[in-house]
């Protein structure tokens, strides 16, 4: 029943397909579009992460919708609800809600804001079926700042949560300049290691049999090192269908043995990378086995002609979130790979209760 009162609240604000009724819009959108379009809105990682937080949450239910304007596509928001300990959440692939991404650069600023608009009432009605009381936006502020969304979304009852850093790579720079701006320890570790591992991409290129043992033996190392299994057997079955069929790609590492002593996964759009997951052997954690993985990833993601490589976030020990020691030492690798920081606003709304 909540779930039918949710659509039909989406469905009195805006005009809107369902995901979950018709996959194939939303594919055929996201893969069109040449603007800007980060690893969230991905097809694919919105099926990814409905399965990954199934397991975590209770009643995770995605309502991602592609919204029309005149019966033409000219927006993708991911969007689901889902409970924790008898608190429901909105949200966007488990995390927070994430702004609606216009996929038609010929509306206005004014039609943008309109729409924007008409989205928050979305958020704020669904909220009151289900009895939520605030929820947090997440956006990723890049070279023209608040955008119309922001706007919109802070003339409510609004505060920012916390402020963290994106760590980027600009992928319209020449190889050689990305060299130079990456730390230079890192260029260091990068030539060691070439000196040291084998290394392979896998893409879609390969064929089925080689994609799908390349993903046994990613899964098989990511247990070895975690200890145990992280997640499903489901979650690597849709990155393995998503590397077939998109700009994904595996990078592997192997010993003067050939045994594989490294893997990495990056998720893609058309215009983003994104450093999804990896596994080393715990024994070479000292070694450039990370080092060489990132590099390879940069110069495949040049040769994809892609524009950003998101490399991960910067967390310091004065966030909020506190962060663990780990999560600094892992933020500190990557800012050591990046060419540009941008940062990524957390704010929360409170809603008002008559």
């Amino acid at each position: 029943m909540l779930v039918s009162n949710v659509r039909k609240v989406i469905k009195d604000e805006l005009s809107v397909v369902f995901l979950s009724d018709d996959k194939s819009i939303w594919r055929e959108k996201e893969q069109n579009v040449r603007d800007y379009v980060p690893i969230d809105y991905a097809f694919y990682n919105i099926i990814y992460q409905k399965k990954y937080f199934e397991a975590l949450y209770d009643d995770y239910t995605d309502i991602s919708i592609v919204i029309l304007g005149g019966g033409i596509p000219i927006g993708l928001w991911p969007l689901a609800y889902w409970r924790m300990n008898d608190v429901h959440i909105i949200g966007s692939n488990g995390l927070e809600v994430l702004p609606p991404l216009i996929v038609n650069n010929s509306l206005t600023t004014e039609a943008r804001k309109k729409i924007f608009k008409k989205c928050i009432n979305v958020l704020e009605r669904v909220c009151d079926e289900m009895n939520i009381s605030s929820y947090c936006v997440r956006e990723v502020l890049m070279k023209n700042g608040y955008s119309a969304w922001s706007q919109c979304f802070l003339e409510n009852n609004v505060y920012v949560r916390n402020v963290s850093m994106g760590c980027f790579v600009d992928l319209s720079l020449p190889l050689d300049i990305i060299l130079k701006k990456i730390r230079r320890t890192n260029r260091s570790r990068i030539k060691q290691a070439k000196s040291l591992w084998k290394s392979k991409i896998i893409t879609k290129n390969d064929d089925v049999d080689t994609i799908n043992s390349t993903f046994r033996q990613f899964r098989k190392l990511h247990m070895e090192v975690a200890g145990r299994e992280t997640r499903s057997k489901d979650t690597w079955d849709i990155q393995c269908e998503a590397l077939k069929n998109s700009d994904d790609f595996v990078t592997l590492l192997y010993n003067k043995d050939n045994e594989l002593i490294g893997a990495a996964l990056y998720s893609t759009t058309n215009t983003n990378v994104t450093y999804s997951v990896a596994a080393y052997k715990r024994e070479l954690f000292k070694q450039p086995v990370g080092h060489i993985s990132q590099w390879l990833a940069i110069e495949y993601a040049k040769k994809l002609n892609k524009q950003w490589y998101y490399v991960g976030q910067r967390p310091y020990s004065n966030d909020f979130p506190k962060p663990t020691d780990k999560e600094i030492a892992i933020g500190h690798f990557k800012e050591g790979f990046a060419t540009n920081f941008y940062p990524t606003i957390y704010s929360v709304c409170e809603l008002k209760k008559e």
